[in-house]
Formats: C-alpha cells, sequence, structure tokens
C-alpha cells in the first residue's frame, strides 16, 4: 500500500465542490428517467386527471 497523499485546504474544497456538482448533475439527469417510470405505472384516469 502507498502512502496516503496530504492535500491542501484549497484541494480539499475544490474536491468537496466537484463532488457536489456531480452528485446535483446526477439528480438532473436522473429525474427525468424516474418521472418517466413512475408516469408508465399510472392507470389512463390517472394520466388525464388535472395535477392537484
Amino acid at each position: 500500500m502507498g502512502k496516503l497523499k496530504e492535500m491542501r485546504p484549497g484541494e480539499i474544497i475544490f474536491s468537496i465542490v466537484q463532488y457536489v456538482m456531480l452528485i446535483g448533475a446526477s439528480l438532473v439527469a436522473v429525474t427525468p428517467v424516474i418521472v418517466c417510470v413512475f408516469t408508465a405505472f399510472k392507470t389512463d384516469t390517472e394520466y388525464q386527471a388535472p395535477p392537484r
């Protein structure tokens, strides 16, 4: 096993920001798929009803 790399505070903050942005982008990309899956299981009556 290698030594752990010591990171400077700026690198740590940059890594955190990177991961937060990746998680946000993942949620934005996955949300339409989830909506489509839930819509696929609706009945015709539920699909045609106006939103509450």
